[in-house]
């Protein structure tokens, strides 16, 4: 029986199980495997539950959903301000006859994420009490104002080489972030894959070592028979008696080796670790090819 591993995922089939990662389904599925139909795994299947039950990737992907959110928060604008102003003044008398003013303006102002501020007022002034003096005018005219401004800083802190600062560093931890689960993902996936197929060597080793132990039983019943026939001496049954031993010793040490990988592929599926799991996916060689040599340089 051929024991080499099998080749590695293909491209399609990482950039699907990526997508299934980052889709809402994985929550999902997560849920509805709690516990598999059959103890009998393909890699695929043991990937995507690998996936989906993964809770350091969970956090991962909650982190990167937050970071997200972040940086699209960071365009959004600022909450605009209220600005309420009163004065009082007491002077002279102005051009419309009044000594004692009463000024007050009530407006909002709004700054962009860019650093541009834009302000609009309406202002009002009083006059609370006639002049003293004798005029064509009275003391109390009233006369108001509107006005609307907009300032942007040209240098330090101007557009978004300086004021969009806090924007491209919620960019920048977005895709710090999204690169981090994808590291994560990646040596998940190829944690699964190499316990999968250590799972897969340690049946087949499992299979050789126990049709050894049969053959080496079988050896020794065949020298006893022929012994007691007289057809060899009765020491020969010493050798075949040791090899029973030996390969008995073997047969264990592959069960042994079988339950450590059961465990691991258990732990890495959050499944129980007495669980009889099992693969379906053959050993094979892998079908290696050269790769075109434009292609390898681009």
């Amino acid at each position: 029986m051929e024991s080499g591993p099998r080749r590695r995922p293909s491209l399609s089939a990482v950039l699907f199980i990526t997508a299934l990662a980052f889709g809402p389904l994985a929550a999902k599925a997560a849920h509805a495997d709690e516990v598999p139909q059959s103890p009998s795994l393909s890699r695929l299947g043991a990937v995507r539950r690998a996936v989906s039950s993964n809770l350091v990737l969970l956090t991962k992907r909650l982190e990167m959903r937050r970071q997200h959110l972040l940086a699209r928060a960071a365009w959004q604008p600022y909450s605009p301000s209220l600005i309420l102003e009163a004065d009082y003044r007491k002077a002279e008398a102005d051009a419309f006859g009044r000594e004692q003013v009463l000024s007050y303006a009530a407006g909002v102002a709004l700054k962009t994420p860019i650093g541009t501020t834009v302000g609009a007022s309406v202002g009002m002034n009083q006059g609370l009490a006639p002049a003293s003096t004798t005029g064509a005018q009275s003391g109390y005219a009233a006369d108001g104002e509107v006005s609307l401004n907009v300032t942007q800083p040209l240098l330090r802190g101007g557009w978004l080489q300086g004021a969009a600062l806090p924007l491209r560093e919620a960019e920048l931890l977005d895709s710090i972030q999204r690169e981090l689960f994808r590291d994560e993902l990646n040596a998940l996936i190829a944690e699964v894959d190499a316990a999968y197929w250590d799972l897969a060597v340690a049946e087949a080793d499992l299979a050789i070592k126990t049709r050894s132990r049969d053959r080496a039983r079988q050896q020794r019943d065949d020298t006893g028979e022929n012994i007691r026939r007289g057809i060899l001496a009765p020491g020969e049954i010493y050798v075949v008696e040791e090899n029973v031993v030996f390969f008995e010793q073997e047969l264990l040490r592959a069960e042994e080796s079988l339950r450590t990988a059961r465990r691991r592929m258990a732990e890495l599926l959050a499944l129980p670790a007495e669980g009889d799991l099992k693969v379906q996916d053959e050993l094979a060689k892998p079908e290696l090819q050269v790769p075109d040599r434009k292609v390898a340089l681009d």
